[in-house]
């Protein structure tokens, strides 16, 4: 395509730029345009620039004009965005609120599907119909992400409970276990307690019967 010579841009030049170029801007998620698309753009925009009477005489717009007259317009746009925000007042330049509803920051990191700009630049109505109701579907599969995601984690509570249930019983068998043994250790410290008291009085009533047949024998020698 030609270079041509970069001339003056009227506002509805500008406008009909903007909307070319921001309905590709969108059909690619919000990314690049390749060469073919700018070409697509001159040309939309030298059709709608000819309906337009303030624009007849003037040459059509280049791929290069238009990409030009482009970044120009987003230097402007970051200026007049820094202005705002230092200063409060609204913008007065006529193509603020379209290039901020494109390249906004809070648009930036949006990703969307357009359906492809016809010949007019209009959308047809049943790939307009079709973008209407990939938004549902979105919704349908991004709930369904949340519920696998819930479903997960619901899972690994429950897998939490029973690891920690199988602890408490396995310490259950434990402390049970312990407790017999201390139970049967007492039992056995009784019984040996009880050997050894019978034993000491047997030992003492032997001694006692021995004491009482010796005392016997003195007085009967006597």
């Amino acid at each position: 395509p030609g270079h041509g010579r970069d001339d003056a841009w009227t506002e509805g030049a500008t406008l009909a730029l903007i909307d070319a170029w921001g309905e590709r801007y969108l059909h690619l998620n919000r990314g690049n345009l390749k060469q073919k698309h700018w070409r697509e753009v001159a040309d939309e925009v030298t059709k709608r620039s000819c309906l337009d009477e303030s624009s007849s005489g003037r040459s059509g717009k280049s791929d290069v004009q238009c990409k030009n007259r482009l970044d120009t317009l987003k230097k402007k746009y970051k200026i007049e965005k820094a202005r705002l925000a230092s200063e409060g007042s609204p913008s007065k330049w006529p193509f603020f609120v379209k290039l901020d509803e494109l390249i906004g920051p809070s648009k930036k990191g949006k990703k969307r599907s357009t359906p492809p700009p016809s010949n007019n630049g209009i959308a047809p109505a049943a790939a307009a119909a079709a973008a209407l109701t990939a938004t549902p579907n979105n919704g349908n599969a991004t709930a369904a992400n949340e519920g696998r995601a819930s479903s997960s984690k619901r899972r690994k509570v429950e897998g939490s409970f029973k690891d920690l249930a199988r602890a408490i019983i396995k310490f259950g068998e434990v402390y049970e276990r312990i407790e017999s043994a201390k139970q049967q250790q007492l039992m056995d410290l009784e019984r040996q307690r009880m050997e050894f008291t019978k034993d000491l009085e047997l030992q003492r009533m032997q001694l006692f019967m021995q004491t009482q047949v010796e005392l016997a024998k003195m007085k009967h020698g006597k």
